[in-house]
């Protein structure tokens, strides 16, 4: 889920329902509620989205049963381990952590949300 966007969203619908409660022509305030509402849908499956992560992050999390708490508990261990640069026998992981694509605590972030709320491959 992308926080920002959902954010943005979320203002510019009450930004858009407070104009159209103004003189307005029906038209004028068509234009506004079909706005808001496509915001809204938008909004929604932002909300409901779960994050795309590279097939090298699903290798790595095959390892662990995220479905339990013990198995949770491990995989964020080692994937705050990976982002704090320990050396880890997944190289695979370290690689893709440190490509330079993306900044190290936005795919940290991106791992969590995926460990806890699920995710899908790209």
């Amino acid at each position: 889920m992308n926080k920002d966007k959902v954010l943005d969203n979320l203002m510019n619908i009450r930004e858009w329902a407070g104009v159209v409660d103004h003189p307005a022509t029906e038209n004028e305030k068509d234009r506004y509620m079909h706005g808001i509402i496509n915001l809204a849908s938008e909004t929604i499956k932002e909300v409901n989205s779960k994050p795309r992560m590279p097939k090298v992050f699903d290798d790595w999390a095959s390892n662990y049963d995220v479905g339990t708490t013990a198995g949770l508990d491990y995989a964020l261990t080692d994937i705050f381990n990976a982002y704090m640069g320990s050396r880890y026998e997944f190289s695979d992981l370290d690689d893709w952590f440190r490509d330079g694509s993306d900044a190290d605590e936005k795919k940290y972030s991106d791992c969590v949300d995926a460990l806890c709320n699920g995710y899908e491959v790209e």
